[in-house]
């Protein structure tokens, strides 16, 4: 159980790394736009 909870955890924070990501690259492009 606490394996299961531990591993949708680390899913989890892999999906925020990606998201995060994604923004600074759009927030780049802005800047680069502008």
């Amino acid at each position: 159980r606490l394996v299961e909870e531990n591993y949708s955890y680390q899913k989890g924070v892999e999906v925020l790394e990606k998201v995060l990501l994604r923004l600074v690259q759009g927030n780049n492009r802005q800047a680069a736009n502008t």
